[in-house]
């Protein structure tokens, strides 16, 4: 299937397999920064966001994937942040619907959509720390997984929002996947921790004391040492290597 006939194939309202098949395709062509233009201007993006909300379990999964990759450009995550991606996707994450691709992949694509901040804001707005949190206590190991690499990046955005994932109890279940989860888990885990961690000093000792309490500090450092990574990061540039956005 080319390009110009999945973007035909999306638009076939009402006809779920040719959606899924469609979704599943722009997946792939999402990968490439040029189609990402073509796919956009085509008026895609709010046909995949509503194939999230409306579509049938596999449509939604290949829906949340596809906007997973196409959230990878700025541009792209205003344009999907315009289309009530934000909020759509927050309902696929906390909405069992049977499917953990779907919640997985939705997740994926909130956490690409929280690095930018005014998107961060919105899922903010929309009270989802506790949502994501109880997720990463009670999701699938995959679920978990993309839970934590969003709970990392909205932890980049401000202060205010790393003192409310700690009130919302993100640090126990993020120790958890960081002792006991898969070496992918792990790793996001630990740089979700490492931000917090990095700004102790900024949020008065609150962070410091949480993690130190729940003897996390020495997690950290074992990860450091078993995946060659830094233990602290910092927010901004520096840390676009380890956060930033994930590519499917």
């Amino acid at each position: 299937m080319n390009l110009g006939v999945a973007l035909t194939l999306l638009r076939d309202v009402g006809n779920d397999e040719a959606q899924e098949a469609a979704a599943r395709a722009l997946v792939l062509f999402a990968v490439d920064d040029c189609n990402k233009a073509v796919i956009a201007a085509a008026g895609s993006v709010p046909l995949l966001v509503d194939l999230v909300e409306h579509g049938g379990v596999g449509a939604k999964e290949q829906a949340c994937w596809a906007l997973t990759n196409l959230a990878v450009n700025p541009c792209l995550r205003r344009i999907i942040a315009e289309a009530s991606g934000v909020e759509t996707l927050l309902l696929a994450v906390v909405e069992d619907d049977g499917s953990d691709l779907c919640q997985a992949m939705a997740a994926a694509a909130l956490a690409n959509m929280a690095w930018d901040d005014d998107t961060a804001a919105i899922i903010m707005g929309m009270g989802a720390i506790d949502a994501l949190v109880d997720l990463e206590r009670s999701g699938s190991a995959l679920v978990k997984e993309m839970v934590a690499w969003a709970l990392g990046n909205l932890a980049c955005s401000s202060p205010d929002v790393r003192l409310a994932l700690a009130g919302a109890g993100a640090i126990p279940p993020l120790i958890e996947l960081l002792r006991s989860g898969t070496y992918g888990a792990r790793a996001r885990a630990g740089r979700a921790l490492a931000v917090l961690t990095s700004h102790m000093a900024d949020e008065k000792g609150v962070l410091a004391r949480a993690l130190e309490g729940l003897g996390a500090l020495q997690d950290l450092g074992q990860l450091a040492g078993s995946c060659g990574c830094t233990p602290t990061y910092k927010c901004g540039p520096s840390a676009h290597a380890e956060f930033s956005v994930i590519q499917l």
